[in-house]
C-alpha cells in the first residue's frame, strides 16, 4: 500500500504523460504488477483511452494476489 501510495505520488509529479511512461516502462520491467497496471488504468481512463484503460484493470484484477 505505501509503496503504491509513494509510486502515485512520483508519477504525479511528472505528470500526465510523464507517468504514463512511467507506468509503462515498470510494466516492461514486471509485466504481472498489479498495481503498476491498476495506475496506469486509471491514467488512461482519465485520458478517454477507455479501451486501453479497460485491458490494464483486466490485468490487474488477474495478477492481484489479494483476489
Amino acid at each position: 500500500m505505501i509503496r503504491t501510495s509513494m509510486a502515485r505520488a512520483g508519477a504525479r509529479a511528472l505528470g500526465v504523460g510523464g507517468a504514463t511512461d512511467y507506468y509503462v516502462a515498470k510494466l516492461k520491467e514486471d509485466p504481472h504488477n498489479a498495481a503498476s497496471h491498476k495506475n496506469l488504468a486509471a491514467l488512461l481512463m482519465g485520458q478517454g483511452r477507455v479501451k486501453q484503460a479497460v485491458r490494464h484493470y483486466e490485468a490487474a484484477l488477474k495478477f492481484d494476489t489479494r483476489n
